[in-house]
């Protein structure tokens, strides 16, 4: 489930440095491959909820491809949490500050 990486230990150990449980939604400016790009790798995607309302959890071996407008629910690292991902009412995107 989720990536080989992670383990309850690494889980346990994210939250206590201070990573949170966050939702970003895909769009078209804001593709997965670009949320992918701007995690620094302790960061990782759990589920996600389609535009149908389903959920799909990230599974090593059969993860889902999430398009525009479905919603990627991650546990995000705290170095991530602080710069890469801005959400406001209108739009997820990319932070303006962080280099391409």
């Amino acid at each position: 489930l989720f990536d080989k990486d992670i383990t309850f230990d690494k889980i346990t150990l994210l939250i206590e440095q201070g990573a949170i449980i966050k939702t970003t939604q895909i769009t078209d400016k804001l593709t997965f491959e670009k949320y992918q790009e701007h995690t620094n790798g302790e960061s990782f995607p759990l589920f996600v909820v389609t535009g149908t309302d389903s959920i799909q959890p990230f599974c090593i071996d059969n993860s889902p491809s999430p398009q525009s407008g479905d919603y990627i629910i991650g546990l995000i690292s705290p170095e991530d949490n602080s710069n890469i991902l801005v959400t406001t009412e209108s739009d997820t995107e990319i932070n303006p500050n962080l280099p391409d």
